[in-house]
């Protein structure tokens, strides 16, 4: 890659982010990639999750998620999250239900609760657009 082109990448701000829903079945924790503020006001999120993902599934069955914005100290941790075996991910990390019922992680240095209002299907990806609850 050009390093005229990587220098502006590089400028670029991500963030550390927990995508949670808690369904009949238990509750359950993906790591969030894609995720943006599309709108201001109202305010919005847009995120985007695989279609081969349980979450996937699972969030388009209760229509509720909670992104969780993780501090760097959790980086490591995070790993917990890419097992395959959902009922367990969080039986390492200390949470707490949010008011709706969704779980917070405890270390997270904020929380929004949301509901999809708008989705878009691809090929492989499914893109939420979201409100607050």
């Amino acid at each position: 890659m050009e390093k005229k082109i990587q220098s502006v990448l590089d400028r670029f701000s991500y963030g550390i982010y927990l995508v949670t829903i808690t369904t009949a079945e238990g509750v359950n924790g993906m790591i969030a990639s894609w995720l943006t503020q599309c709108s201001h006001e109202p305010p919005r999120l847009a995120l985007a999750i695989r279609k081969n993902r349980l979450s996937h599934a699972q969030i388009l069955e209760t229509k509720k998620l909670c992104v969780n914005v993780l501090p760097r100290s959790f980086a490591g941790s995070i790993k917990k999250f890419k097992i395959t075996a959902w009922k367990s991910k969080f039986d390492m990390v200390s949470h707490s239900p949010s008011p709706g019922g969704l779980p917070v992680v405890d270390e997270c240095i904020g929380y929004l609760a949301v509901s999809y209002t708008h989705l878009r299907a691809h090929e492989t990806v499914l893109e939420l657009v979201c409100r607050l609850l």
